[in-house]
């Protein structure tokens, strides 16, 4: 096999490894000439197609912010402002006053909208 005939299927193999299990699987049992050729490099396939795997579970929407989706389970107001008042007494414990900064007025933006977040605080 020349060095062109020898890349071409390698670099197939890699492409759809890059899309995870699923893809390279497909194409592994659509392309069994070649397959003595791919072993030479099944260790890295497997990994890039683990990876690619990993990447798509962490992926939770197509927002580059990362932002949970609308169908994302969401904290009830109680939830949320336990969660933000936990925040600001760590903080406060801690000394980071970044953190406070940060917190406090996440939790008067509840109080002040009728959520009563800084009212919990003692």
């Amino acid at each position: 096999m020349t060095a062109r005939k020898t890349k071409r299927p390698i670099d197939a193999a890699r492409a759809e490894a890059r899309k995870g299990t699923k893809a390279f699987t497909e194409w592994w049992q659509a392309n069994p000439d070649v397959r003595p050729l791919v072993k030479t490099i099944i260790d890295d396939c497997q990994r890039m197609a683990k990876e690619a795997d990993a990447e798509a579970e962490n992926d939770l929407s197509d927002d580059p912010f990362g932002l949970p989706s609308d169908d994302a389970p969401r904290l009830t107001p109680e939830q949320e402002e336990g969660d933000n008042v936990a925040r600001l007494r760590s903080a406060e414990s801690a000394g980071d006053v970044r953190l406070m900064n940060a917190a406090l007025p996440l939790i008067m933006r509840q109080a002040l909208a009728g959520g009563g977040g800084a009212s919990n605080w003692h």
